[in-house]
């Protein structure tokens, strides 16, 4: 109970970091509070590096490569919705075997609303509901449909400074309560007008374990529209060691 407290009061004190007139999702596990505007599209994507190794008799190591690619568009009324889909690449190797897969593993459809925008000394607030698309393949059996429920928070400090969390309820292949929260903590700071940084909290809870991982890097804002980013993260427990490396851009194309 004393570590839900401590979750939930992290995040009502409240990664996302606005520079210029470009928001996105990256980098970082934190979604952002703000909407598109009507009739905008934008692109997020990237790939990531994933390295986990197990303490087990087997010494179990996985070697991973994700690529994501988002599209959101925005609908009048501070509303917007997006679609997103995940393809790995994945080694698994012990003292007995090594093992190649790859695959589609997630496909997510969402709507997203930012309740407050009231400028650069507010704190803005978005909801968002996401759906894990059911599907299978040889590598995933995702035969359900997975509802996502989010809040998401951004509130700037001073000139430099923004603090970012979301609080996301996730409900597991049939369950009819959320079965997972997924918690996020960001620190940006806006080194100048096109380069950025953050260091970011993250994790799961699931059965009252939580499990809080670290990830931190820069966005680089290359034109008005074009972002790119690189970031990394780890892990350590006494069952595993994970770490992983990030890089991705955001792109709006330029309307007419």
């Amino acid at each position: 109970m004393k570590k839900i407290s401590f979750i939930i009061s992290l995040f009502f004190c409240l990664n996302a970091v606005a520079q210029e007139n470009l928001t996105s999702d990256r980098p970082g596990q934190s979604n952002s509070a703000f909407s598109l505007g009507e009739k905008e599209i934008q692109l997020q994507g990237g790939s990531d590096y994933f390295r986990s190794s197990a303490k087990d008799s087997l010494q179990t190591k996985v070697a991973a490569i994700i690529s994501n690619l988002t599209v959101r568009y925005g609908l009048p009324g501070n509303l917007e919705i997006r679609s997103s889909c995940n393809y790995n690449w994945n080694t698994i190797r012990d003292l007995t075997e090594k093992s190649n897969s790859e695959g589609p593993s997630d496909w997510l459809v969402g709507v997203r609303k930012t309740l407050w925008d009231r400028g650069d000394s507010s704190t803005s607030m978005a909801l968002a509901a996401d759906f894990f698309i059911p599907f299978k393949n040889e590598v995933y059996d995702r035969s359900t449909l997975r509802p996502q429920i989010s809040v998401l928070l951004y509130q700037p400090i001073g000139k430099s400074l923004s603090i970012a969390s979301n609080l996301a309820f996730r409900f597991g292949e049939g369950a009819s309560v959320p079965s997972e929260l997924f918690y996020t903590l960001s620190l940006g700071y806006s080194i100048s007008s096109k380069l950025s940084g953050f260091v970011e909290a993250y994790g799961t809870g699931i059965s009252g374990i939580f499990n809080t991982k670290i990830d931190g890097g820069l966005a680089y804002l290359l034109r008005p529209n074009l972002q790119l980013d690189l970031f990394g993260g780890f892990f350590r427990s006494p069952s595993t060691t994970e770490n992983f490396i990030s890089i991705g851009f955001s792109w709006r194309p330029k309307g007419k």
